[in-house]
């Protein structure tokens, strides 16, 4: 017989998770991230390590149809999804 989980079966068992946030604050999402990677780990879901990202936002950054006026924020997101891309590569090439 085998040894139950304590984990259980959950929507996240197994999929590759990134986080990622804005918060008016300079530390907000951060935190909130922290959390949300914590269960994740309990969820058994494999996540993107780095690059982390998160950035204060401020009015005018992201307008209501996605455009980023921001070119800082701009290339901390595209390098956030091309590893994210690359990491969801490796994760299809394991399973």
């Amino acid at each position: 017989m085998g040894v139950p989980s304590l984990r259980g079966e959950n929507s996240l068992t197994g999929k590759p998770t990134a986080v990622c946030g804005a918060s008016p604050g300079a530390v907000g999402t951060a935190v909130a991230q922290q959390d949300l990677r914590s269960m994740l780990t309990y969820s058994d879901s494999p996540q993107l390590q780095a690059p982390e990202m998160y950035f204060q936002y401020t009015e005018g950054t992201i307008d209501e149809d996605g455009t980023i006026h921001d070119d800082d924020v701009r290339h901390v997101i595209s390098e956030f999804v091309d590893a994210f891309a690359q990491f969801l590569d490796e994760q299809r090439s394991i399973s």
